[in-house]
């Protein structure tokens, strides 16, 4: 690492990335979450219109505020990703 880089107090950001890597993949989380959202197990887990609802109004920029951009950045694809873990748990193939 060079030297002025590593004694830099400039403060950055973890995940900057989120809005263009989640954007460009909206498209099939929406699709994911249509096959999502009719397993009634799910459904009662996890609040799938509020993370649909995300997905659908998807912010121009990533300047909001920092509890929506948490929701955007980490709710969404933690939602996703635990409820495939659910299903394979439980043994489901929602494919």
């Amino acid at each position: 690492m060079p030297e002025e880089q590593r004694l830099s107090n400039l403060i950055g950001s973890h995940n900057a990335d989120w809005r263009t890597r989640l954007g460009a993949r909206r498209g099939e989380m929406l699709a994911e979450l249509d096959r999502l959202e009719r397993e009634p197990r799910l459904a009662e887990m996890f609040d799938f219109p509020r993370v649909r609802a995300l997905l659908e109004d998807w912010p121009e920029t990533t300047d909001i505020p920092i509890a929506e951009q948490v929701a955007r950045a980490a709710a969404i694809s933690r939602a996703i990703l635990f409820s495939r873990f659910v299903n394979y748990v439980e043994g489901r193939n929602l494919g």
